[in-house]
């Protein structure tokens, strides 16, 4: 899952049960994961009792829970130093832990034990999930490191056939799929494909990919898509509604047969090979069988024999795959090479075509162009040579590139032939631009150096520039020599010793360097130093170069500038950089810069200090390192006990320095410039020659580029883009959250090599996908410009990920680099950023004054709650209120504006700062953003004038004002579909008006949300997903634009006048003031008003994120027919996302002041209580807003009969990636109805008629906004009025804080039923 900081001790409250050792056999028939758990425990628990763990894992009490299935766990805890575990069963399969590992069932379970590597695949195919903090539990994966004979391979090779013994005790393992409840699933075949047998569906041969993903049929056991096998062919348990995936083969069996949905023994002997005859028996005992459980069981010999024939059958196909594929790659580098060779054939002609033209026009003109023939030949250094053959192979390939776009542009070219003509394309010009690269040296080797390690670049290109990194010549000694002497005079010429037998240290495109003794004028002992010479002629060459390489930068932007990036800018930049590289004075000058940051900024690496004698145009000198090749073959073999993660923290670090802090970064970040000091083990970064100086301007966007991507802030992010210098194209869509996404994975948390490669390859896939079969718009970039301080800073982000990959370490990139972006962007001494890279609370700023005197216990318990997860980093910043719905409101004495009353107050809290950046501590008077809670002042407000009679709730909204909807034009249907009334003004309020689409077609740009009376006509023309007066479905942002069209059009009152009503009202009844609740907040209130604005928890991509946004990008390529309403809402939401974006309600000015009804007003937690509790009072007695018969009404549930909630699994599914409607499941009259079981609370409660007062089977009501934020009505003897506003959660349960005060609420018998 995404890697979250902050991240929280266990909550106390857990319930786990302690299972006796040894650990008991379950009954015949019970749960087999239970079954698993409870062997797991008992071995466990012996375990871990003789283990010792390193300190690293015993530093601080951890809790690390593990699900087998979806009832049964193992709580692994560790305190003061001591390892144990319990066992989780049934209900308490809630319970919550430092992090929580689900894997789906007993298959996985055993594949995780005897593959360990297998984990990344096994969360992409959503087989286990992830939740809560990562850090400790990699520390525990990597006990033992990557040794196959380590602690951790141990352990698991003793578990295994502990696992087994289980699942055979219990009945086998298809009962204990079907038992696990997981996505896996029983199994009738006797034998599984394996899943590398086959890269297409065995039924319709379409490729797999990672939104057609594969599955195993059930019956046969061949490898098949979703659409060929999908789940539903057959009951396996009717009890339990248990169905298998079968492919279409099988269920035709199945429905014809009669019998289980498996295919004949026949079939399956042709697909997959030939199987035994007890096998076939098998399958044919399996499929006569009926629908018991007993017929499940199938024989362990004849399974065994299965097997072994398919994996010898397997063997033979591997190693038949294996030789066609070396022959495929052969005859591919001879077609290549074929391909390189007719180019120049090609060359050849021309010039030849060229030469008799010239010969018919004149002699002088053949013979000057002879010449020039015969001086490119035998002078191939000149100066002309290299101009010429750069120009050329530019010419070539844009050709080439050309000529294969108009190929593929062919009408009736299926997307295979096109993927495959630019690929051969790719590979042609990868070959040949490594060959012209090789021959030419100089600028174009240190160009193509940097494009090998581009991963957006094709494989091919990657594949061939490598080759270049250790292609370079290095110069003679005597060339050495003679520049030192030329530089450094001949006095210290004579003083420096260079060994003519030992070769360099290191050769460049552009120097050389050479260990070398020197003898300081007066001293007795020579200096061991390392010198760095210059090649000779390098400057002119690289002159040369530039300018040829910016001329054809010029003509491909002229030739093609929709399918060419603009090299310009990038060359620019690269220019400037490498002719400051060809004077090492300025090199001098960085790296006494970098050195004096280091200091400065305490960042524990080396740079090596220079000699100021030995500096020179050409030539300079600097003490001699005594260091190792950072890589993990060098450090295991010289410097076993070096600290990996330290040093890979350590270079994160410096980066985060330099880009944030500093503003000049080190801007050729390779390998081959770091070094691991022998002496101390500390990081040596080498080679400042290449180096960019940032304006301060820039270094504050990087720093913000790094905070947004960390919160996921993407108004935030396009600011910082912006800011670093990328511009965008007119006219062309700019997708936010696209490059967010693109950014996170970037920044992704640092794996060791191999463990997560296949995601990486799939992410890659998927950008290919969307690119060839996505949107026009993807295949074309929005950038125009993209600045080489951009291209720079992606190389060290290339570097920072490398490193860690190849020397084995996970480390959060992200944390590192934001943890000094802070330090910029809030220079705060609140900010604990010295307690450590890792630590979740070094990123909250502290704000813990001592707290006031508590009126009451409630109180005192609730400020110790906010303060204790504001402590841990779960918290930024809340306020609290609670109030006593059974005390007298003062009606007559409050004034308006008056301030707060006390009558009623049970409990009122407020803690921590305003937001990550804005650490002014949160008050009772600052202003949080209801965002769509506010749509309850909204509902009672309208409530409100049809108590007043100026609206029914049988009205009908206006079908002059809403064609669309009152027509009942279902979105999708014809124009002259069928008529309706249209939706009543109960329908409206009750979220069953049928449009919940999120954002208007017609809205686009954020300028068209913000226009109040342009949104609204663009919701007015907008059709609706489902027909009026069906099922509720939570309405977003239709919502608000509803009501306020029904104030206007059927009571003819604006919004914002009848927002400011209600509030004066309820204001006069509690006592609060009116400007505590604002629909919308202008400039000059929000520079005189504190403001806490909603943001988000710091995290970082991990796995489960990964697999979440390349399945949504798989599904919303995926061309399916059918598509649900959920569906089709999601897929028109694509690409504006950000327009309903929390982070988008997290900006003042234009935004703030923007009339948004629905996404937002603002308010405080006292204000937001004291409307709901002057609505909750009967306006008979104590000033309420509404009368008793009216709240009833609307208090009652108003889901159709036989219609799923708003919360069903398609909406969740579909929209769970911008909206959080786990707990949106039935509402009222625009009353969010809550269950007390939503938070474990006392008491059950239907959904009957009852007054707020307390009658029987009244059900909480009030609103949940996104964030976490809400506000509730406990019914009851006592009732109560809870409003809390948070504006951060730790985004592992929104509402999780929500819950646990209610469970403080009722500890103390209040609002209890």
């Amino acid at each position: 899952s995404s890697r979250r900081f902050p991240s929280a001790p266990p909550p106390t409250h857990m319930a786990v049960q302690r299972a006796p050792a040894p650990a008991p056999v379950p009954a015949a028939g019970a749960d087999v994961c239970a079954e698993v758990v409870a062997a797991l425990h008992g071995a466990l628990e012996a375990l871990l009792l003789a283990a010792v763990l390193p300190e690293a894992l015993c530093a601080a009490s951890k809790s690390l829970l593990v699900f087998v299935g979806p009832q049964a766990g193992l709580l692994i805890s560790v305190e003061g130093g001591r390892a144990t575990a319990e066992t989780v069963l049934g209900q308490q399969a809630s319970a919550r832990a430092d992090t929580t590992v689900r894997i789906d069932g007993v298959d996985t379970l055993r594949r995780l034990l005897t593959d360990r590597h297998s984990g990344p695949a096994l969360l992409m195919r959503r087989k286990i999930r992830l939740e809560g903090n990562m850090t400790w539990m990699s520390s525990l994966a990597s006990f033992g490191g990557a040794a196959h004979d380590g602690p951790m391979a141990s352990l698991m090779a003793e578990l295994t056939p502990i696992v087994e013994e289980a699942i055979r005790s219990a009945g086998g393992a298809e009962q204990a799929e079907a038992a696990s409840g997981g996505g896996g699933g029983a199994s009738l075949a006797a034998a599984w494909v394996p899943n590398e047998a086959s890269k297409t569906c065995m039924r319709c041969a379409r490729l797999f990919t990672v939104y057609r993903r594969r599955h195993h049929c059930r019956g046969c056991g061949l490898l098949c898509c979703n659409a060929c096998a999908p789940i539903g062919g057959m009951l396996l348990d009717s009890a339990a509604s248990r169905r298998l995936r079968l492919c279409s083969g099988c269920s035709r069996s199945a429905c014809g047969g009669g019998g289980r949905g498996v295919r004949s023994a026949t079939t399956t002997t042709t697909s997959i090979g030939s199987l035994s005859a007890a096998s076939a028996a098998s399958l044919r005992s399996t499929a006569s069988g009926t629908s018991s459980a007993s017929h499940v069981q199938r024989s362990s010999g004849q399974d065994s024999l299965a097997s072994s024939v398919m994996s010898q059958d397997f063997t033979q196909i591997q190693e038949q795959l294996d030789a066609l594929r070396r022959d495929q790659n052969s005859r591919q580098m001879a077609d290549v090479q074929d391909a390189v060779a007719q180019i120049w054939f090609n060359t050849q002609v021309v010039l030849t075509v060229i030469g008799l033209a010239l010969f018919r026009c004149s002699y002088l003109a053949i013979a000057f162009y002879a010449a020039l023939l015969a001086t490119m030949c035998l002078a191939r250094r000149s100066m002309l040579n290299r101009c010429t053959r750069a120009f050329w192979a530019g010419f070539v390939m844009f050709v080439v590139y050309k000529r294969t776009k108009m190929q593929t542009s062919a009408v009736g070219l299926d997307q295979k032939r096109r993927a495959a003509a630019w690929h051969r394309m790719h590979c042609v010009l990868a070959r040949f631009l490594y060959e012209q690269i090789a021959e030419l040296g100089g600028f174009w080797t240190k160009l193509g150096q940097q494009l090998s390690v581009n991963a957006a670049l094709p494989a091919p290109y990657l594949t061939e520039l490598k080759q270049l990194q250790d292609r370079i010549k290095p110069s003679p000694l005597a060339e050495v020599l003679a520049t030192i002497r030329e530089e450094f005079g001949a006095a210290q010429a004579d003083r420096i010793f260079v060994d003519a037998k030992a070769d360099p240290l290191g050769v460049a495109s552009v120097a050389q360097v050479h260990r070398a003794s020197w003898r300081p004028p007066g001293a007795s002992v020579d200096r061991q130093i390392v010198v760095k010479v210059q090649h000779r002629g390098a400057a002119q060459r690289f002159r040369q170069d530039l300018w040829s390489g910016r001329i054809l930068a010029r003509i491909a932007r002229w030739a093609d500038p929709e399918g060419l990036p603009d090299m310009v800018p990038i060359l620019d930049t690269m220019r400037e950089v490498t002719m400051n590289e060809l004077d090492f004075t300025l090199e001098a000058a960085n790296q006494v810069r970098a050195a004096e940051a280091v200091e400065r900024e305490n960042v524990d690496v080396v740079v090596p200090k220079l000699v100021p004698e030995l500096v020179a145009k050409r030539a300079m000198a600097m003490e001699f390192v005594d260091g190792v090749r950072l890589s993990s073959e060098t450090l295991a073999a010289e410097l076993p006990g070096v600290d990996r993660e330290r040093l890979v923290a350590n270079l994160v670090d410096h980066f985060g320095v330099q880009f944030t802090l500093d503003g000049h970064f080190h801007a050729d970040p390779h390998p081959g410039n770091l070094l691991v000091e022998r002496s101390s083990g500390r990081l040596v970064v080498l080679d400042w020659g290449m180096a960019i100086t940032l304006d301060s301007s820039k270094v504050e966007s990087f720093a913000k580029l790094f905070f947004a991507t960390a919160i996921s802030d993407l108004w935030m992010l396009t600011e910082a883009m912006k800011g670093i210098g990328i511009s965008f194209k007119e006219g062309e869509v700019f997708e936010p959250s696209f490059f967010l996404g693109a950014l996170r994975f970037m920044l992704r948390d640092s794996q060791p090599m191999g463990v997560a490669r296949d995601e990486i390859e799939k992410a890659l896939t998927v950008g290919d996908e969307l690119y060839l079969k996505g949107p026009k718009r993807y295949q074309k970039s929005p950038v125009d410009i993209m600045t080489g301080d951009l291209l720079y800073f992606g190389k060290a982000l290339e570097l920072l990920y490398m490193v860690s990959s190849e020397l084995g370490v996970s480390h959060g990139t992200l944390q590192t680099l934001l943890k000094r972006a802070m330090k910029r962007l809030a220079p705060n001494p609140r900010l604990d950023l010295a307690s450590g890279l890792e630590e979740a609370q070094s990123f909250v700023p502290r704000s813990l004054d001592p707290a006031p005197a508590a009126r009451s216990p409630l109180e005192k318990e609730l400020v110790a709650l906010l303060r204790d997860f504001h402590r841990q980093g779960r918290l930024l910043g809340a306020q609290l209120c609670v109030l006593d719905l059974s005390a007298v409101a003062p009606a007559e004495g409050a004034k308006a504006g008056g301030g707060s009353s006390s009558a009623g107050l049970l409990a009122e809290a407020f803690v921590g700062v305003r937001g990550w950046l804005d650490q002014e501590p949160v008050t009772s008077s600052t202003l949080f953003n209801l965002l769509d809670a506010s749509k309850l002042v909204l509902a009672l407000a309208v409530l409100r004038l049809v108590d007043a009679g100026r609206l029914s709730l049988d009205d009908r909204v206006s079908t002059a004002r809403w064609p669309r909807l009152a027509a009942g034009n279902v979105d999708g249907g014809d124009d002259g579909g069928c008529a309706g009334a249209g939706p009543t003004v109960a329908d409206v309020l009750g979220h069953r008006a049928g449009l919940w689409s999120v954002v208007p077609r017609d809205v686009k740009e954020l300028s068209h949300l913000l226009d109040y009376e342009g949104a609204l006509a663009a919701w007015q023309s907008t059709p609706p997903l489902e027909p009026p007066g069906g099922a509720q479905r939570y309405h977003v942002a239709s919502y608000g634009y509803l009501c306020a069209s029904l104030c206007r059009d059927l009571a003819g009152v604006e919004l914002s006048e009848l927002w400011d009503g209600v509030v004066a009202a309820a204001a006069r009844s509690r006592g609060f003031d009116p400007g505590e609740m604002l629909l919308t907040l202008p400039p000059h209130l929000a520079a005189s008003r504190d403001v806490a604005p909603p943001t988000r928890n710091i995290s970082s991509m991990g796995l489960e994120e990964l697999s979440r946004i390349l399945g949504k990008l798989g599904e919303f390529m995926a061309e399916e027919d059918g598509d649900s309403p959920a569906a089709a809402a999601a897929r028109e939401l694509w690409g504006r996302e950000h327009l309903v974006d929390a982070s988008l309600f997290g900006r003042l000015g234009v935004v703030a002041a923007a009339q948004l009804p629905g996404l937002q007003a603002f308010a405080t937690a006292r204000a937001l209580a004291g409307l709901v509790a002057s609505a909750a009072l009967p306006s008979g007695g104590g000033g309420g807003l509404l009368s008793a018969g009216l709240l009833r009404e609307a208090a009652r549930t108003r889901q159709a009969e036989g219609c799923e909630g708003s919360a069903s699994e398609d909406l969740h599914g579909e929209l769970g990636h911008v909206l959080n409607v786990e707990h949106f499941t039935d509402f009222g009259l625009g009353l969010q109805l809550v269950p007390p079981e939503a938070w474990g609370g006392a008491g059950g409660g239907g959904s009957e008629n009852g007054g707020p007062g307390g009658e029987a089977g009244q059900l909480p009501w009030g609103h949940l906004a996104q964030n976490g934020s809400g506000v509730l009505v406990l019914p009851g003897p006592r009732p109560m009025v809870v409003s809390l506003l948070v504006n951060m959660a730790d985004g592992q349960d929104a509402h999780h804080m929500f819950w646990s005060v209610l469970r403080a609420v009722e500890r103390h018998g209040l609002g209890r039923r």
